[in-house]
């Protein structure tokens, strides 16, 4: 799957995740370690996912 798929497969509501967690889920799915790191800050930077834990309010820019 590629990071933009990841993206549009999210449900519109957020998710609130630890870092660990989503890297975890998105890996099971992910085609390679790119796309992972795509969908993460694509998904975090909408919106659609709200980081909790270590990362919470962090930029992954």
């Amino acid at each position: 799957m590629t990071a933009h798929e990841i993206v549009a497969s999210q449900p519109s509501r957020p998710v609130h995740t630890t870092l660990l967690a989503l890297v975890t889920r998105l890996e099971q799915v992910a085609d390679d370690e790119s796309a992972v790191v795509e969908a993460v800050q694509s998904l975090t930077r909408s919106g659609r996912v709200v980081l909790t834990g270590n990362f919470r309010g962090c930029s992954l820019d």
